[in-house]
């Protein structure tokens, strides 16, 4: 039976999280030699915190739609490589210094973003940028942008006359919706960060 590549990637990140389990068990064992109580209970509080991790990843990982509370500045910084990676025709940057708290899905957000990639690449852009605002998430590329008419194209039937790129926003829209963000994307000017180009958005809170 051949493996899936995502569960060789899902078993991966399990053997690595517990590799480093293993670590701190031999670092209590090593304490407990000393008979260095504090450093024992430090180390067994952090395998505590560590085995919770594990177990929230593989909740996630099961139930790709399960909704929890995480940071978005430091969702972005852990998503950046595997996008670059993925994406490899883009150049990526992110300003993720605000600290956000939010409540969704990880695994379909993750899969929003990498739609506005898609349809950034699709509009030759090859840097797009992150920006974690104080209420929301904004991704700016330096591509084409969009037409005036495919912008009503895509408000009224959710694609473009080419046939793709408003497909995209659409699904994302559906997703934002659903969390009760609000949604909005609007072509770049000389106030953006590019001059051509779109930018995409999540408000959060309104």
């Amino acid at each position: 039976m051949e493996i899936d590549d995502s569960f060789k990637t899902f078993s991966g990140d399990i053997s690595s999280s517990l590799d480093v389990v293993d670590k701190m068990v031999e670092k209590s064992l090593q304490s407990a030699e000393e008979k260095d109580i504090d450093e024992i209970k430090g180390t067994l509080i952090d395998i505590k915190d560590t085995l919770e991790e594990i177990r929230q990843f593989c909740r996630d990982s099961a139930d790709p739609t399960r909704k929890i509370d995480f940071s978005i500045n430091i969702f972005i910084k852990e998503s950046m490589s595997a996008w670059s990676k993925k994406f490899w025709g883009a150049d990526f940057s992110a300003s993720s210094e605000k600290s956000i708290q939010v409540h969704c899905s990880k695994n379909l957000l993750n899969k929003a973003i990498e739609n506005l990639i898609i349809n950034a690449l699709e509009a030759e852009a090859d840097d797009i940028y992150i920006n974690v605002l104080q209420d929301g998430l904004e991704i700016v590329d330096n591509g084409k942008g969009i037409t005036p008419e495919d912008l009503a194209m895509i408000k009224e039937r959710g694609t473009t006359k080419e046939g793709f790129g408003g497909n995209g926003l659409k699904s994302v829209k559906t997703f934002a919706v659903a969390q009760g963000w609000k949604f909005y994307f609007k072509n770049n000017d000389k106030n953006s960060k590019y001059e051509n180009g779109l930018t995409v958005g999540f408000k959060f809170s309104e």
